[in-house]
């Protein structure tokens, strides 16, 4: 996919963009970082796939890049958006954030079904939460905060993240609150959730409580 992003964005490769140096740049912004970083680790499962190494997905970018070469935009935006439709994550609202007091980066995806905390680098899922498991989020002070109870056995989690992007907390608190108020309309339940959106624009550093 970040080779059709590269042929959109620059056209063929040239002849002197095969020169490592010229690679290792559209490598840099096309490629995930997780497929980079994990390239430079010498450490590997048995049992897992090869990895490449930087060399080899400097080559492999190259060869994927030259294969769409001359290839019609409109033709690669619908080939890209097919293969970004197979990510089970596709539609949601995605953010990177801080944990705050660890200075660990993490993305936030809220969708239909709830939100998921996936690592910065791999994208795996370190924990999901379904929006009625969910007590609070929202918050003052320009930080997001989640507070979850998944079991009644288990204690309650928090979850504070500093988002990168300025606007991404109201942002976040806003898609939150809107798949909330959908499920609510839909099965008819009766909670504070039902007028999330309105305190939400009115008061976009509010806590939201959600409890039935």
């Amino acid at each position: 996919m970040g080779a059709i992003l590269a042929q959109i964005e620059n056209g063929d490769l040239d002849a002197q963009e095969t020169i490592v140096g010229g690679i290792i740049t559209y490598v840099a912004k096309f490629v995930p970082a997780a497929l980079r970083i994990l390239s430079l680790d010498a450490e590997q499962d048995e049992d897992a796939p090869p990895r490449l190494s930087a060399k080899e997905i400097d080559r492999k970018f190259a060869e994927e890049w030259r294969s769409v070469a001359g290839v019609h935009e409109t033709k690669l935006a619908k080939e890209y958006l097919t293969t970004a439709k197979k990510w089970s994550l596709y539609g949601a609202m995605v953010r990177r954030g801080e944990v705050v007091g660890t200075g660990k980066y993490v993305w936030m995806a809220a969708h239909e079904i709830g939100i998921e905390i996936l690592d910065e680098d791999s994208l795996d899922l370190i924990d999901s939460v379904t929006y009625k498991d969910i007590r609070n989020f929202g918050g003052p002070g320009g930080h997001f905060r989640l507070l979850y109870h998944k079991d009644e056995a288990d204690s309650r989690s928090e979850l504070l993240l500093k988002f990168a992007e300025g606007s991404a907390h109201q942002e976040m608190t806003y898609a939150v609150a809107s798949y909330i108020n959908e499920i609510v309309r839909q099965e008819g339940i009766t909670c504070e959730a039902a007028k999330i959106n309105e305190d939400v624009e009115d008061h976009e550093t509010s806590l939201m409580s959600v409890e039935a």
